[in-house]
């Protein structure tokens, strides 16, 4: 069961609310054998302020997912997106996303986990649909029964885009 509201406030902001509730009967043969009834809800708040040369993004969220696993999954996440046009070919872009996974009825396999990525990146519009990009990111991780890992990545791509729609 899910029930959402997407509201704009006015031309500039924008926000959406959803809540659901879901019932999964748990049933594994396999060793360790388990049958569980899961009653879990989740749910979604975002808002969005575009100005004429800037846009924030902040969503906080929890989800029930399945895995490729066969089993199911308890998602809590944040994530917050900062867009500034610096000028009318350049953008800068921050963006930040957090992640906690946790498997239901409870970790049988030490799967769960804590995730965060943050990224900063420049876009330069070379032509019309043209654009070259540059940024970092930074990744963490954190399995239950693993140890932590995190990544620094540096990048520089070249790429198309298609036109906005025309007004």
């Amino acid at each position: 069961v899910t029930v959402g509201l997407d509201t704009n406030w006015t031309p500039l902001l924008s926000s959406q609310a959803s809540v659901s509730y879901q019932h999964t009967n748990v049933d594994q043969s396999t060793p360790p054998v388990v049958k569980a009834g899961v009653n879990t809800w989740g749910g979604s708040a975002s808002a969005v302020y575009k100005s004429q040369l800037n846009q924030y993004r902040a969503v906080i969220s929890r989800f029930v997912t399945p895995s490729g696993g066969g089993g199911v999954y308890l998602n809590d996440q944040a994530q917050l997106q900062y867009i500034q046009e610096v000028t009318e070919r350049l953008t800068f872009t921050a963006a930040m996303i957090w992640l906690k996974s946790r498997q239901l009825p409870f970790d049988l396999y030490g799967l769960d986990r804590t995730y965060s990525q943050t990224a900063l990146d420049f876009k330069y519009m070379i032509r019309p649909t043209w654009f070259v990009q540059g940024g970092y990111q930074y990744s963490w991780q954190k399995y239950t029964q693993a140890p932590e890992a995190s990544n620094n990545r540096i990048f520089i791509r070249v790429g198309y885009q298609g036109l906005p729609p025309q007004r």
